[in-house]
């Protein structure tokens, strides 16, 4: 068709978004070589490796390259581009403690009591120590699209610089991006309460079209819709 490349026009358009260092010889062996050197020296088999080629595997191999992209910048002393679902927050770290303001922020009996007077939040071991400084954190939404446990993803999250947002972290959240958890439930492991002799965590949801500030036990695993906040640790 008039106007389209041809497939030699193509070709050569491919060629040109090819990068000098792919072009070397020596690039894909070596970085073959490397992966499978980190992957013996941590005892990963070589079934996980391959796995990182399935459909499954490539949101774990784009986590991977955004890390690695943080990491160059980082020592170049560039500043670090958002990735894919990171969100820049001003934390302030503080929340109104009377439900009927909270309602008024959120909708008509959509905030869990537990929010309120009376209730004390413990951070999780991984936020014992975190800044609270007022000020902006780069924060993370990430969806496993699978039924998960929270310990294993605060370790597996943990390991590419994130870790779990608290409470007053979802909160400003909430705030800054309001129509997100009306898409999906949002939860904050970060921080938890003792209800009912179990541990619960902030969930941000939706009822009937309004924006709700809800708890959830955090012990029993998730389901895969749901969608977790974590923070940037250098941010």
């Amino acid at each position: 068709m008039r106007g389209e490349p041809d497939a030699t026009e193509e070709a050569v358009m491919a060629k040109k978004n090819v990068s000098e260092i792919e072009r070397g010889a020596g690039f894909f062996q070596a970085l073959i070589t490397s992966i499978m050197d980190v992957a013996r020296e941590n005892g990963v088999p070589f079934e996980a490796i391959h796995w990182l080629t399935t459909p499954k595997g490539r949101e774990t191999l784009g986590d991977m390259v955004q890390m690695a992209d943080t990491n160059h910048r980082q020592e170049r002393g560039e500043k670090r581009r958002l990735a894919e679902n990171e969100y820049l927050v001003h934390v302030g770290y503080d929340m109104p403690c009377d439900k009927s303001v909270l309602d008024g922020e959120f909708s008509e009996h959509g905030v869990s009591p537990l929010f309120t007077y009376g209730h004390e939040w413990v951070p999780h071991s991984s936020c014992t120590e975190i800044d609270q400084t007022p000020g902006k954190r780069v924060m993370l939404l990430k969806h496993f699209n699978r039924s998960t446990t929270s310990e294993w993803i605060i370790v597996v999250m943990d390991k590419l610089g994130y870790r779990p947002a608290t409470h007053l972290e979802a909160y400003a959240f909430a705030k800054a991006n309001p129509e997100l958890q009306r898409q999906f439930p949002i939860v904050a492991l970060g921080s938890s309460v003792v209800d009912a002799r179990e541990l619960s965590v902030a969930l941000l949801g939706s009822n009937s079209g309004g924006r709700t500030l809800c708890h959830d036990w955090c012990g029993s695993g998730w389901r895969s819709e749901i969608r977790f906040l974590f923070v940037l640790k250098d941010s």
